[in-house]
């Protein structure tokens, strides 16, 4: 039996950039988990999503699961949870160089001098790989604050449930300060949802599209990776 916890979740949160032709298979957007058959496709094709899925297999063996697909290794990745934490420094620094020491060229090290204070999740990717590597699919965007913004997993507070799938949270973006990205005021922000939200739940944001309702202890976590990673970005300074 094709577990669903985790393979649903990575399409949820896989599928906004995909409709927008950054990352994965063709398609892989308007996929929906809902049968076994179509569980068993997501899974065969999760692995085209090259950014992701090496960090998912980096987080299995941390956390000690066959499966990257598994609930544990994609919650860590796009929320965080504590299997973040376990896996070992010298494996994940291996694998960035493996994946982007080429592609990278003379900017890699002011990736490898972040390797020390990285988390194994998509904030990481989002902050400190995607400026000095640059991985949308079409190798250039404009706009780059806007695309980062969009682009990490944020949180809003659901304020009002409108029709056609559309709900208005709460929400911080990023600003720059300073030459570095920090939050920025607090304001309301029309969003996609095909989850079943309320008024006054916690939910995560990817690419204008909610993901999940929150717990204390996933919201905890995701501010905690997302907070953190930004001050490592800061550290190591961006492209000019």
């Amino acid at each position: 039996m094709i577990g669903t916890g985790g393979v649903a979740r990575f399409a949820r949160y896989a599928a906004p950039p995909n409709r927008l032709g950054y990352c994965g298979p063709d398609g892989y957007g308007n996929a929906q988990p809902d049968s076994n058959e179509r569980r068993a496709e997501l899974r065969r094709t999760a692995h085209e999503f090259v950014g992701a899925y090496p960090y998912l297999e980096l987080l299995a063996g941390a956390a000690e699961v066959d499966d990257p697909l598994a609930d544990g290794p994609v919650e860590a990745y796009w929320i965080g949870n504590p299997i973040v934490q376990r896996v070992a420094t010298s494996a994940f620094g291996q694998s960035l160089a493996d994946r982007f020491r080429l592609r990278s060229g003379s900017n890699w090290p002011h990736v490898e001098l972040a390797v020390p204070g990285a988390l194994c999740n998509h904030a990481f990717h989002v902050f400190v790989v995607s400026p000095w590597v640059g991985l949308m699919r079409d190798g250039v965007v404009d706009e780059p604050l806007s695309i980062v913004d969009e682009c990490r997993v944020s949180w809003g507070r659901v304020t009002s449930v409108g029709g056609q799938g559309l709900v208005v949270v709460e929400r911080t973006p990023l600003r720059w300060q300073n030459g570095r990205l920090v939050p920025g005021l607090t304001q309301p922000a029309e969003v996609t949802c095909d989850v079943a939200v309320g008024v006054g739940d916690v939910v995560s944001i990817h690419w204008g599209h909610v993901c999940d309702v929150l717990t204390d202890a996933q919201l905890a976590w995701l501010r905690y990776v997302t907070n953190s990673q930004l001050t490592l970005a800061a550290s190591i300074g961006r492209p000019c």
